[in-house]
This record gives structure tokens, C-alpha cells and sequence, in this order.
């Protein structure tokens, strides 16, 4: 019988609520005279859900793994369930989007068409250093789909022995990649931040969580049950971001620094949701309906925010009379509209799509 990665209810909520930090960031930090709004990484949030990832799929390619070392399925039978599942999962409303805008010939949508259907609009932003509109939030979903393609080849024929030295190699390797590019190209900063080699850490960060989780679970429940360590390294992070133990002249390594102390408090508190999960307050919210249902349609939502704000003002404001004057208004409507899209395409698309995966086992 196949080994199935076990349900984390606290973890739908979690991957809403990063993704919501990056709809504050694209719809209000530059908007907003808000100190903690204009000053948080709230961009962060796609760092959060790196790691997510990397644990996740890091621990659905442990279970292939032992499948296959116990001879219930072979390499390519794995690697083929595994690639069926990620289509079934991203593809259909990625690319019905990007289909329809196409027809409609929305914006750029003809321009970088062939970048947006091969999931390489992260490299085009890297090779120009230029936003590419309205698409820009993709470069995230090249990347995941980048490490979709190359992770379970290595993580499924490398063997359980080597396996630790492969994901640290990793993650040491993607830092020094960023290093390198922070100092021999620092005016290219799409480049550092979106190509697949210099964000891999993150991912990487999460792969090791899953490791230990699988490997090494006396020291998993000492890490996940901690009340002191996440807290610690939250303040770590906070000093460091706004720049309270930091020194400016080397603003590459802070950058680096920055995002590597977040990955370890994203991986932190991963761990607690999935150990014994969280208690009293965190446990109310985390697993109250409404978040964990944002967190099944997150994905959506994170598809379609950033056309939220050109879809309001062009079409929405003039056709229904909604324009408004204030922002914190605008801000909610965007919301609106981004979770009612989210919404029916879940109905619609994903939710038929996600029950084909039943017949790939």
C-alpha cells in the first residue's frame, strides 16, 4: 500500500497567511504611511512558502523513496506519479489564464507569452532586470516549478545515507551562489533574487526539515515542542531587519543574512505545526475554517492578486460605479475580488482536477 504524507491542518492556514503578507506588500506597502506596512519584508511571504514547499514535497519523495527501496514501485513509476500529481495540482488554472489573456491580448501577455507558458518569466527578469507587469508575481512559479523538475530525480536515486549531505550541499552551495552575485553583479537584483540557484536555500531549508522530521525524530520533537527557539530567532530577525545589529557597508551580506535567519524561523515554525501543533490562541486561529479554507484556495489567490488592481479600476469601478477614494476601501475590494476568483476557480477548475489524482497512485 502507498505511503501518504500526512494531512497538517495547521499548515493551510499558515500558507494563506503568507500568502496574504505578499498581497499586503504588492497592494499597500507602497501605498501606505504605516511604519510596520512600509518597512516589513512583507515579500517574505513567497521566502515562507519556499521552505513550505521544500518540506512538503521533500517529505511526499521520502515516502516514494521507501516505496521503492521496499520494492512497491520502481524509479521512473514514482518519478511519473510524482510529475502527474504537481500537473494536476498548478497546471489548469496557470495556464487557462494565461490562455485567456492571450486571446484577449492583455497588456504584455503576447510579448512574454512564450517565457509565461514554459514557467521561465523568472530568467526573462533576470536576464532585463525589468518588472514584466502584471506577471511579475510568476517569477515565484517558475521557481517552484524549476524545483518540481530537477528535485525528485536527485532526491529518489540519491540514497537515504547520502541524502543529508545532498540537501546541506545544497542549501551551501545556493548561498554562496547569492554571495557571488551580490558581489560581482549587486545593480542586478532580479537576477540575485529570482533565478532558481540563488533562492534554492530556502527550499533547501525545508527539504532538511523533512529530513529530520523523517530521520531524526528525537531531535524533530525537541525543536518542534520549543517555546524559546522560534521566539528566539523571531527577535533575530526583527533586530537584524531593521537594522539594529547590523552594519550597512556590506548590505550583500545582510541581505543574505536577512532572509537566511527568516528561512530558519519559517522552518521553526513549520516544525511546531507539524509536531505537536500550536495550542490555546495560535491553535484557535490556525485552525479556524475560514483561514484553512483561504489556505486550500492560496493558491489561487496568489495566482490572481496582482491583477486585481488593473481589473477593479478598468473594468469593476467604471462598469458598476464603485470608485472609491480611499484606499483602505480599494485595499478591501481587491480582496474581494481576488478570493471570489480564487473561489470559483477552486470550484470550477481545481478542486475536478485535484480529484484525478486518486487515479495515480
Amino acid at each position: 500500500m502507498e505511503l501518504q504524507p500526512k494531512y497538517y491542518k495547521q499548515l493551510d492556514s499558515l500558507r494563506f497567511f503568507s500568502v496574504l503578507s505578499v498581497m499586503i506588500g504588492h497592494w499597500m506597502s507602497w501605498d501606505s504611511d504605516n511604519f510596520l506596512i512600509k518597512t516589513f519584508h512583507w515579500g517574505n511571504g513567497v521566502i515562507f512558502f519556499f521552505v513550505l514547499s521544500g518540506f512538503l514535497i521533500t517529505e511526499i519523495l521520502y515516502n516514494q523513496k521507501t516505496e521503492i527501496e521496499t520494492g512497491n514501485k520502481t524509479f521512473f513509476q514514482s518519478l511519473k506519479t510524482f510529475y502527474i500529481k504537481r500537473t494536476l495540482r498548478i497546471f489548469p488554472i496557470y495556464y487557462l489564464l494565461i490562455i485567456y489573456l492571450f486571446y484577449i491580448n492583455y497588456k504584455n501577455t503576447r510579448e512574454i507569452f512564450p517565457y509565461l507558458i514554459t514557467y521561465t518569466s523568472n530568467i526573462l527578469e533576470a536576464k532585463t532586470n525589468n518588472y514584466v507587469g502584471d506577471f511579475n508575481h510568476f517569477w515565484s512559479l517558475a521557481v517552484e516549478e524549476q524545483f518540481y523538475i530537477i528535485w525528485p530525480i536527485f532526491i529518489l536515486l540519491i540514497s537515504k545515507k547520502h541524502l543529508l549531505k545532498f540537501i546541506c550541499g545544497t542549501i551551501i552551495l545556493s548561498i554562496i551562489s547569492r554571495l557571488c552575485f551580490t558581489i560581482i553583479a549587486p545593480d542586478k537584483w532580479m537576477a540575485i533574487s529570482y533565478l532558481p540557484n540563488n533562492v534554492m536555500f530556502a527550499l533547501g531549508i525545508g527539504a532538511l526539515l523533512a529530513y529530520v522530521k523523517n530521520t531524526r525524530i528525537t531531535f524533530f520533537n525537541k525543536i518542534s515542542s520549543s517555546m524559546w527557539l522560534a521566539p528566539l530567532v523571531g527577535v533575530i530577525y526583527i533586530l537584524l531587519l531593521y537594522k539594529i545589529v547590523r552594519k550597512d557597508y556590506v548590505p550583500s551580506i545582510n541581505f543574505i543574512l536577512d532572509e537566511f535567519v527568516f528561512c530558519i524561523l519559517s522552518a521553526l515554525v513549520i516544525a511546531r505545526a507539524v509536531g505537536d501543533g500550536y495550542k490555546y490562541l495560535a491553535k484557535f486561529i490556525l485552525e479556524n475554517k475560514n483561514f484553512t479554507h483561504l489556505g486550500q484556495i492560496s493558491y489561487g489567490l496568489y495566482v490572481y492578486h496582482l491583477f486585481a488592481i488593473p481589473t477593479y479600476w478598468d473594468y469593476i469601478a467604471p462598469k458598476l460605479s464603485l470608485h472609491t477614494d480611499k484606499k483602505e476601501t480599494a485595499w478591501m475590494l481587491y480582496f474581494l475580488f481576488t478570493w471570489l476568483c480564487a473561489e470559483i476557480s477552486y470550484i470550477i477548475i481545481e478542486q475536478p482536477f485535484n480529484y484525478l489524482k486518486k487515479y495515480f497512485k
